[in-house]
């Protein structure tokens, strides 16, 4: 048997015979083997009850998750039965992704979340498991919530909504809702994806463009003021030596002609 912890245990097929029941009477103590002393049997049956303590150990790690392969021994030299299944595959996919992932009941209850959903609540898991999700929203957020979870129950759903950490911290998330049948009943499966770098990129890149268009307006007024004054004014690039701009009240005086 190997545990999760890495280490391994075996098992001869000859190890694991377990007695179920063991019954001597005084009809049939006469029947022992004459050269079995009592000495003999007290040894054997220690090693039985050793064997059963054995088994009881392997079966009692394999129902509490404790166990992911059994090893065996036998003609065939060492095999190795796996105890894992897809559904723990699935579970450290959902618990290493980058995206957060949480289910809810169809009243909002949180039932599982992984850890990245930790992250963007900045809550211990007991404060949010068994809590409703619109603890973890703004107020403003609440009809989203509402909203998201009375669609998520007939399709699925993808929208914006916006988390609140416990430090006040807001975490705009584009989430995408699913229903999931599960043996206990239904729920909604979410993933969440955090926006804040690509809504600070998009809020920057916005910013720019106002800029430019700020410092393009401010040029065109300046140039206005200056083909409209009645002095002369001209721009000389040092580097060049070059002429860059002739006012028209420059061009008059000195009697340059106009460059189309």
């Amino acid at each position: 048997m190997r545990k999760k912890s890495g280490k391994s245990v075996k098992h001869t097929n000859a190890d694991i015979q377990i007695p179920i029941e063991l019954r001597a009477s005084s009809r049939n103590s006469t029947c022992l083997p004459p050269d079995l002393s009592t000495t003999e049997l007290s040894r054997e049956n220690a090693e039985l009850r050793a064997q059963l303590a054995e088994a009881q150990e392997t079966l009692r790690a394999i129902r509490q998750g404790e166990v992911d392969a059994i090893v065996v021994s036998g003609s065939r030299g060492e095999q190795i039965f796996s105890l894992t299944g897809a559904e723990t595959v699935y579970r450290l996919i959902v618990e290493t992704i980058k995206e957060a992932a949480f289910t809810v009941a169809f009243d909002g209850t949180i039932l599982f979340a992984n850890a990245r959903f930790e992250e963007y609540v900045k809550r211990p898991m007991e404060e949010i498991l068994g809590h409703a999700l619109h603890e973890l929203v703004p107020l403003d957020q609440c009809p989203a919530v509402e909203s998201l979870l009375a669609a998520g129950q007939k399709e699925p759903v993808k929208c914006r909504l916006v988390f609140q950490g416990a430090d006040g911290a807001l975490v705009p998330a584009f989430v995408s809702s699913n229903l999931l049948n599960q043996p206990d009943g239904m729920s909604i499966c979410m993933v969440a994806m955090d926006l804040t770098e690509l809504e600070n990129a998009t809020h920057l890149i916005q910013e720019l463009r106002r800029q430019q268009d700020a410092l393009r307006e401010s040029e065109d007024r300046f140039r206005s003021v200056l083909d409209s004054s009645i002095d002369t004014v001209y721009r000389l690039n040092l580097k060049t030596s070059r002429y860059e701009y002739f006012s028209p009240a420059t061009i008059d005086v000195t009697a340059t002609p106009r460059r189309r």
